[in-house]
């Protein structure tokens, strides 16, 4: 067989649940960055039209509407549009700051989940949950399916960003707790086979467990 079309399960292990677990854990968070840095593109790209889907929606608009207000959209957006008056550039650059504040957020809830802490992606669901609703506000369910479609595969990632915490700490728990009646269960046969330590290990084990 050609070495680059090799069997999978030949010469390799199953996962572990923890290694599945983190390896779950550590794609929820590559998918909030990617969501973060496609939303960046689309900041930098807004005058050119370019919008890159699994991003977040709201610094986009802002952006939008600052470069739309302020005469810096391409001539074609402005069709039809007659005695337009523009504000003063500084309005756009208080979008692109309220705009930066909020990819800062999800950014600082991407970099503090590291830990396992999934208070960060209960506040980052609720951010983009709320995105999500303005997508519906703006454009509608039927203009923006697609947008929504996407904005769902990021939601199903925060999700899995919030419960798989949960999961390592009981696998933890178990993990103990399976390693504890292992060491019980060693002491008991050395007890049986008359060995006088195991016997004070098993009788300090027995009042600890009583306290």
């Amino acid at each position: 067989m050609n070495k680059f079309f090799k069997n999978p399960s030949a010469g390799t292990s199953p996962l572990s649940p923890r290694a599945v677990l983190e390896n779950q854990y550590k794609v929820a968070r590559i998918n909030l960055l990617v969501a973060i840095a496609f939303t960046i593109l689309n900041i930098i790209t807004v005058t050119g039209g370019t919008y890159m889907l699994f991003s977040v929606y709201l610094p986009y608009l802002l952006v939008v509407i600052g470069a739309s207000w302020c005469g810096m959209m391409p001539a074609d957006w402005y069709e039809g549009m007659t005695d337009t008056e523009f504000l003063d550039s500084t309005f756009f650059v208080v979008m692109v700051v309220i705009a930066v504040v909020i990819l800062a957020l999800y950014a600082l809830c991407f970099f503090m989940s590291k830990k396992h802490k999934s208070g960060w992606f209960v506040f980052a669901l609720v951010m983009f949950c709320i995105d999500t609703v303005i997508v519906i506000m703006d454009v509608g369910i039927i203009g923006g399916i697609i947008d929504l479609v996407f904005h769902g595969f990021v939601i199903y990632y925060l999700i899995n960003g919030i419960r798989i915490p949960a999961k390592l700490k009981a696998l933890d728990e178990k993990e103990a707790a399976d390693a504890a009646a292992a060491e019980a269960a060693k002491a008991a046969e050395a007890v049986q086979a008359g060995e006088p330590e195991a016997w004070a290990e098993l009788n300090a084990r027995t009042e600890e467990n009583d306290q």
